[in-house]
């Protein structure tokens, strides 16, 4: 079946075919809105805010120094000091000594061995002690020797012969290179790891000078062309001078009470075995060896945020600039829910346009010169509509023929 067949179809069922095409029209129009409705999106959109400010702390040298200890080194920087005592005796959940989404963790590997005391403590330089696992550690390998889980006070006080298991740990912070995407979204600072780089090294045949890391990358992680980060000559073996004081020391638990070795130190090592054996640390349960692996955890994310924070007395450019951006709505045309009302206006202008035509072509006077509809729109002001089997009121009209046409006039 053609066209002309399907025409006749339409007229068939309809008897006109203006007649159908308005009466589909009509009934497309049904579902009009909803089309409409989502032809057009409204939806909110970050775009950069010239007049904003977005700055992110960036220190690639750290040569930050604490009061001179003697004639050859130097305390450690106050402000990393603190840092990491923050970290190993502040129970507070949310971290503040630590960048958030950090992703710097100390380095770990725990053996297992039987009947040693509880030790915690560098790996001093000589054939006689040296570390397993990091021996080209630039920082100070820390060694821990403890009971996994400590025995219960009715245990110590009943002097029973309870051997524990107990563990060997070996620990290392290292620094590296680590490149990262900020931003902040509904009031929360958030950071994106883009890369970690240790590619790191002193100068040739010095091993007490500079350290430096040159990561392999370029502007697209963030950094210029062999972009050089520096950890200070000085500042380094303050650094290793605080591991080998404050991670070191030994401890008993008997019938009288935590005793610590009497022997003095420049930080508070007693504090540091004493959180270790009988306090908590922020996130972290366990044994000895989980303590003390979240205890170095947490002292990599400190170092990580002082190191950050403290401006180079070298190089006082310590931020990264970035985009302020500012919500604004924008709107999304999805096209095809234009097809229907396309059709329904197509239909209404086919239909239109088809009534005209076979007006003209019967002749039947439209609207604008017919004098029938007109002859009751003005009744001298009298619009009050007649009561039930009661005639209106009556007008004149003269029939009269002009040009083979009859019309009415009043």
């Amino acid at each position: 079946m053609g066209p002309v067949g399907g025409h006749m179809v339409v007229q068939g069922w309809f008897g006109d075919y203006e007649q159908a095409l308005g009466s589909g029209a009509v009934i497309l129009a049904i579902a009009f809105d909803p089309f409409v409705q989502n032809l057009i999106h409204y939806y909110p959109k970050l775009v950069v805010d010239p007049t904003g400010t977005a700055i992110v702390s960036s220190n690639s040298i750290y040569d930050a120094l604490g009061p001179p200890m003697n004639i050859v080194g130097y305390y450690l920087d106050p402000a990393m000091k603190a840092n990491i005592y923050n970290s190993l005796f502040n129970s507070d959940s949310s971290k503040p000594w630590s960048t958030p989404s950090s992703d710097i963790r100390a380095d770990t590997r725990i053996g297992r061995l039987w009947g040693t005391p509880f030790v915690i403590g560098p790996v001093p330089p000589g054939p006689s002690a040296r570390p397993f696992i990091y021996t080209e550690s630039i920082s100070t390998p820390i060694q821990l020797i403890a009971p996994d889980n400590l025995p219960t006070s009715e245990i110590i006080f009943s002097a029973s012969d309870f051997i524990p298991k107990w563990q060997a740990m070996e620990c290392s912070i290292d620094p590296i290179v680590r490149s990262f995407r900020a931003k902040v979204s509904r009031g929360l600072y958030h950071e994106e790891t883009l890369a970690i780089s240790n590619n790191g090294s002193f100068p040739p045949g010095r091993q007490d000078d500079k350290y430096s890391l040159y990561p392999p990358w370029g502007p697209e992680m963030g950094v210029g062309e062999n972009k050089e980060f520096v950890i200070g000559k000085r500042s380094l073996k303050a650094i290793q001078l605080f591991f080998q004081s404050f991670f070191s020391g030994e401890a008993q638990l008997n019938p009288q009470g935590f005793m610590p070795d009497s022997n003095s130190s420049t930080y508070a090592n007693q504090d540091l075995i004493q959180l270790l054996t009988l306090a908590n640390i922020t996130d972290c349960t366990g044994g000895m060896a989980k303590k003390m692996h979240c205890a170095m955890d947490n002292v990599a994310a400190a170092m990580t945020k002082a190191i950050r924070d403290t401006p180079s007395r070298s190089n006082l450019s310590t931020v990264a600039t970035g985009h302020a951006m500012t919500s604004m709505t924008h709107v999304s045309i999805h096209w095809q829910w234009i097809v229907l009302p396309i059709l329904v206006w197509l239909l209404g202008l086919v239909t239109l346009l088809g009534t005209i035509w076979k007006t003209r072509k019967a002749m039947v006077p439209t609207w604008k010169n017919e004098t029938m509809p007109l002859i009751s729109l003005y009744r001298n002001g009298h619009n009050e509509k007649p009561k039930s089997d009661e005639v209106s009121e009556t007008e004149r009209v003269k029939l009269y023929k002009s040009e083979g046409k009859f019309a009415l006039s009043g």
